[in-house]
């Protein structure tokens, strides 16, 4: 569930690497519009907030007390927090979610931002070659 992004990077990555590599001889030349790397970062942090925000206004009614003092009670509250708050709790996997498309919205700007650079140089470049 949580490799849905970088299973989607690892497909476009992998469907450009075998149209490049059926094509003849030579290089081959691609245009990355920094905006829309922008536009989906932008995105990524929009889920991000989201998950946040609202996994984060009902935390509180997760959590269960015991409804007695017995043993049973006890532990069946304590598994209650362990499958919302535990390693493998649902609250901790959308909290690691949200990380997750937090880092990849960070990754993306830097490469949008590396290719602007790019754009920018090889244009200059162009540019005083008067190519």
């Amino acid at each position: 569930m949580f490799n849905v992004i970088t299973g989607a990077v690892d497909a476009i990555s992998d469907a450009a690497r075998h149209a490049v590599a059926g094509m003849p001889g030579g290089s081959v030349s691609f245009r990355v519009q920094p905006d829309r790397v922008y536009e989906l970062a932008n995105r990524f942090d929009a889920i991000a907030d989201k998950i946040q925000g609202r996994v984060g206004a009902e935390i509180g009614a997760l959590w269960v007390a015991p409804p007695g003092a017995d043993k049973p009670s006890i532990d069946a509250a304590d598994r209650l927090a362990e499958t919302g708050f535990g390693d493998a709790g649902l609250v901790s996997r959308l909290d690691t979610y949200a990380r997750e498309l937090r880092a990849a919205a960070a990754s993306l700007r830097q490469t949008g931002q590396q290719y602007g650079l790019t754009d920018h140089t090889e244009g200059g470049r162009l540019s005083a070659a008067r190519l």
